[in-house]
């Protein structure tokens, strides 16, 4: 069992890999078959990493893992090509949570964990209501878990959470706080999850905001109730990329630079945006829900051929693949497309201003439940 010095909550510092962290949240899970283990996110200290401490009682198992762009490499054929094998397939429902995670109680996680040969290895896949999530990591000792703080007021415990929960008649004075602090939550929480699904979405932005002005829509040639938007601004292209992200607070699946023409790609959940310069020099962006993109074989307005090459291609390797699942009774305007050329830099500059954008703002990841636990 764990001993009580690895107890951690919200403000604990500890130290992994000669990296020191605070836990920034934690998610309490329980198993389709009753078992509970905790997932504690973990901030580093400098700079802007953040990992996730799987914590086991049950089966005593600790673990560490990051999240992961989705790539071909998440294919299940190709992980078991690369030697991992399927360890464990089930749900797990949020039981309890706290701090800056992305949940809601009673939501539910479909989870598939695999592990290399020499079984320290680990990838996750999980399905929160149909968005898939990605992540690696590894087995780690709980003695090569160090806390940092000699003592904390609040630790949380799964054993002495539930032995608390079978605690009755605190009072009706404390019953009838209880029940205006919960009311009190839930409007905050109902609030604060509109906000975050208007902030959320790229076209919502780009229509309310100043900076850009409405060009033209483009039908898909494959599909005429499918559109895309297209707005110009006089900001540069970094201007405006870098824009987009901070009104997102860098809740973005995905952002990357074509280095040919400086063209920016940014991807969220259901929608794509093209930041490009036209062919007359002014800077465009294109905005469209993901399935425009999945069912059309247009070239992008007024672009060069760099810019369509790279519009298309990017698509195809960041995000065709997870589309033609939810798209399935649309057009395919991929099927006979095989341009691999596009090579992913998860390291560039936009992906690193998107993290730091992430990782700042207060509201960044309340509980909407669109993010990743990337645990178990």
């Amino acid at each position: 069992m764990i001993n009580s010095n690895l107890l951690l909550d919200v403000g604990s510092n500890i130290r992994l890999n000669e990296i020191e962290f605070t836990v920034d949240g934690y998610i309490v899970f329980k198993d389709s078959d009753g078992t509970k283990w905790i997932e504690y996110k973990l901030k580093a200290k400098r700079g802007f990493q953040v990992q996730w401490l799987s914590v086991d009682k049950v089966n005593d198992e600790y673990a560490v893992y990051s999240e992961e762009s989705y790539s071909e490499e998440f294919l299940e054929e190709n992980i078991k090509a690369n030697g991992y094998k399927e360890v464990d397939n089930s749900s797990a429902k949020v039981v309890d949570y706290r701090g800056n995670v992305d949940v809601d109680l009673g939501e539910k996680v479909f989870y598939k964990e695999y592990e290399d040969s020499t079984e320290e290895l680990l990838i996750s896949i999980e399905n929160w209501d149909g968005e898939q999530e990605f992540s690696k990591g590894y087995y780690i000792d709980k003695n090569d878990i160090e806390k940092l703080d000699s003592e904390f007021n609040n630790k949380y415990d799964i054993d002495t959470n539930e032995s608390n929960e079978l605690e009755k008649d605190k009072g009706n004075a404390g019953a009838i706080v209880g029940i205006i602090l919960v009311i009190i939550t839930v409007i905050i929480s109902l609030r604060a999850c509109g906000s975050n699904k208007q902030d959320k979405s790229l076209s919502r932005f780009i229509e309310s905001n100043s900076n850009f002005q409405y060009e033209t829509s483009i039908t898909s040639d494959l599909d005429q109730k499918k559109k895309a938007n297209v707005y110009s601004t006089s900001k540069t292209i970094e201007e405006a990329a870098k824009l987009l992200i901070e009104g997102l607070k860098g809740n973005i699946e995905d952002v990357q630079e074509n280095k040919e023409d400086s063209t920016v790609a940014i991807m969220t959940k259901d929608e794509m945006a093209l930041i490009y310069l036209s062919d007359n020099s002014r800077t465009l962006i294109q905005v469209s829900l993901r399935e425009y993109v999945y069912s059309s074989r247009n070239t992008v307005y007024r672009g060069s051929h760099r810019t369509n090459r790279f519009y298309r291609s990017y698509y195809y390797n960041r995000g065709y693949n997870k589309d033609k699942s939810r798209y399935s009774n649309s057009p395919n305007g991929y099927s006979d497309y095989n341009d691999g050329s596009f090579t992913p830099n998860d390291s560039n500059r936009y992906k690193t201003y998107s993290n730091s954008i992430r990782q700042s703002s207060v509201n960044t990841r309340s509980s909407s439940g669109d993010g990743i636990s990337s645990g178990k």
